[in-house]
């Protein structure tokens, strides 16, 4: 199967992530790309905050996820009992390209807008897979301070904005 088969039967497929739908903030990138005749995306998200357990993702180990900035009254909620670590996690694209010259082009333009954890992939097909480089974890524990809690869930704020900027920037290529 050639590259615009496999791009017209992955954009019709259903959304498979929990969400079941792009998140808003990355959503005009996903739609400009897919428009174009050498790319469509895979999978995105434009970021979030999370609490897990023991600090993977496993199933049952998400206690919270949001793709929004948040506050320490939320976060408290979800705070008590054993361990558990807030993250932050960036940005994430992946990006199926027609060929090596139009993944090498999107690497180049993605990295110009600070997506600094990127790269090409080939397997089956030529990817780019974009990371932004905003990354916090954090580990709580049972008793933990308002005043730090409210500093980590600030930087946790702070760091998704920068993500959402750098959305921004590459729209503005598309």
């Amino acid at each position: 199967m050639g590259f615009d088969e496999d791009k017209k039967r992955i954009l019709a497929k259903k959304d498979k992530s929990k969400k079941r739908s792009w998140d808003l903030r990355i959503k005009d990138l996903c739609e400009n790309i897919n428009c174009l005749d050498d790319y469509y995306t895979t999978s995105s998200c434009s970021g979030r905050i999370v609490i897990v357990k023991d600090g993977e993702k496993k199933p049952g180990m998400v206690l919270f996820s949001s793709h929004n900035k948040t506050d320490s009254e939320e976060i408290k909620k979800f705070l008590g009992g054993k361990k558990v670590w807030i993250k932050m996690e960036p940005c994430a694209l992946h990006i199926c390209c027609r060929n090596f010259e139009s993944a090498f082009d999107l690497l180049g333009k993605a990295r110009e807008c600070g997506w600094k954890r990127s790269g090409v992939m080939s397997d089956r097909r030529i990817a780019c897979e974009l990371f932004s480089t905003e990354i916090l974890a954090v580990p709580v524990f049972n008793k933990i301070d308002d005043n730090y809690l409210e500093q980590v869930i600030d930087e946790c704020n702070k760091k998704l904005e920068k993500t959402w900027v750098k959305i921004e920037k590459l729209i503005k290529f598309f």
